[in-house]
């Protein structure tokens, strides 16, 4: 078998590097990715100006100052205290109404402001504001007031009517009787009436008369009224007291 000769160490062949290495090496270089930027660093954090913090509060101060000043601000708060009594017990009406009266006291210590339309504005426009929502406030309970009002007034209906029925108190058909005239209408006792008078009234009651005397026929009939037994209007009573706060189903 033939040898191969060997290259001498100082040969150029000792020192060059293959074809086909050089391309794998070439290839890895390529394919390799970059290498990655370092992310950003992270923003400082704010840091909060204590005086900007100040200057808010001092610019709310003002604000205030002036809406207290304002000349409609006792009225802004009588709107306000009028909305807290609506539905409110009894005594706490009445630590309103005692605010709202030392309000009305000190609502002339105020010093003169200059003028600032937007302020004014302001305060107009909430004091209306109040005032509808007042109204709303109240028409709702005013309308239950007003039920309460007709459910008690119609169980005293039923109350008097029973009474009357009861106590034997009721009058005869004969009290009860007028005495007509030749119409059928009653009579007025009055003294003797003068001649224009009954001429006036002969001509009116020939005039008249059919229609009058049919109308005071149908006033005049009986009418019966209904009558609760009294153990149903018992029941009906307590059952008032019981459920008078809201008197209407619950589903």
């Amino acid at each position: 078998m033939e040898q191969l000769p060997v290259l001498a160490s100082g040969s150029k062949a000792t020192t060059t590097t293959p074809f086909y290495l050089s391309l794998d090496q070439r290839a890895s270089t390529s394919s390799s990715p970059p290498a990655e930027a370092p992310p950003p660093p992270p923003p400082p954090l704010a840091v909060s100006d204590p005086s900007t913090h100040s200057n808010n509060e001092r610019g709310s101060e003002i604000i205030k100052a002036k809406i207290m000043s304002h000349h409609l601000y006792p009225a802004l708060l009588r709107a306000f205290i009028d909305c807290r009594k609506v539905g409110a017990p009894p005594e706490v009406v009445g630590r309103l109404s005692s605010l709202a009266a030392e309000v009305e006291m000190n609502s002339g210590d105020g010093q003169e402001q200059p003028a600032d339309p937007e302020l004014d504005q302001f305060m107009e426009m909430y004091c209306h504001m109040l005032v509808r929502y007042r109204q709303e406030l109240t028409r709702p309970i005013q309308e239950a007031d007003d039920f309460f009002r007709s459910m008690e007034a119609q169980i005293d209906s039923f109350s008097l009517d029973d009474n009357g029925y009861e106590g034997g108190g009721g009058s005869s058909d004969d009290d009860e009787q007028e005495t007509v005239d030749m119409a059928g209408l009653p009579v007025a006792e009055t003294g003797s009436p003068s001649g224009e008078d009954k001429e006036l009234k002969n001509r009116l009651l020939n005039k008249y008369s059919g229609y009058l005397s049919s109308l005071w026929r149908e006033l005049s009939r009986k009418k019966k009224k209904g009558k609760l037994p009294r153990d149903a209007r018992q029941k009906l009573l307590h059952w008032w007291q019981l459920h008078y706060r809201w008197p209407y189903p619950s589903g």
